[in-house]
């Protein structure tokens, strides 16, 4: 089992929590790992100004890849608004770096920034993280932006995450301000309608266990973020989301494509 998004180090400056306690360190994941039968995590460093209080740099975490090569597999976070992007990146696939991300950029979706970013991974193979939501990779209700993005760099591999982007799973969803929708999945959301090869989901569960049954575009994993500080599911209970996850993607018979996205992360 390949976790996809795992953090690492200090995000927060967390008051109840003393400041030697708050990191995510490598031993830390290590024992999470192991304890929820993860065998390879993919590490987002965290570059962007918007969403963390501390920086989480793309150094550190090839240095903790370096370190575990068969636990950790590096991304690397270039903020769109740096000089030099395109040299930026392409020092840190030849590094090592198998993808961007988790980009947390202020700035709407399609601004041309980040599509400078999308034709540079999709040039490069490398697949995108992002986070949507009220904060970071801004869209319209139904996510009309971003459709226009998949539309224009085919090529690129972009990979769905955050609060805006679950919620637009189910069709009744009708506000931007609202982040985690309560109820039943309606058929035919936004996501659904846009899914395609070049774009996997990275999801927690923030809906009921039943609902999973009804997504129709899940193809990769989020274990990490499943268990934290917001949520903090047991680990049964995660165990009994997998299996609605993998049964669900079986039947739709995505398998072939979520083995086609993860060979370049396992290198094999």
């Amino acid at each position: 089992m390949i976790d996809i998004h795992m953090h690492i180090g200090r995000l927060y400056n967390e008051k109840s929590i003393k400041p030697e306690d708050q990191a995510l360190t490598p031993e830390y994941l290590l024992d999470f790992m192991d304890e929820a039968g993860i065998e390879k995590a993919v590490l987002l460093p965290i570059e962007n100004p918007e969403a963390t209080s501390y920086y989480v740099t793309t150094d550190y975490v090839l240095d903790v890849c370096k370190k575990y090569p068969d636990k950790f597999i590096p991304f690397c976070n270039v903020d769109p608004r740096r000089s030099r992007l395109y040299e930026v990146i392409k020092e840190y696939k030849d590094r090592g770096c198998k993808g961007m991300g988790e980009v947390l950029a202020g700035l709407y979706v399609d601004d041309p920034l980040m599509q400078r970013m999308y034709e540079i991974c999709g040039e490069l193979g490398l697949p995108i993280i992002f986070d949507l939501c009220r904060i970071t990779c801004f869209d319209d209700l139904r996510l009309p932006r971003f459709e226009n993005m998949i539309k224009k760099f085919p090529e690129t591999t972009f990979i769905g995450h955050g609060p805006r982007f679950w919620a637009e799973i189910s069709a009744d969803y009708k506000s931007p301000d609202i982040s985690y929708p309560t109820g039943k999945v309606v058929s035919s959301g936004a996501v659904e309608r846009r899914s395609c090869p070049c774009m996997p989901i990275c999801m927690p569960i923030y809906l009921q266990e039943a609902d999973i049954l009804h997504l129709h575009a899940i193809r990769s994993l989020d274990i990490s973020s499943w268990r934290n500080s917001r949520t903090n599911y047991s680990l049964e209970q995660i165990s009994v989301m997998l299996i609605k996850t993998f049964l669900t993607s079986l039947i739709l018979k995505k398998l072939a494509r979520i083995t086609k996205f993860l060979k370049p992360l396992i290198g094999k």
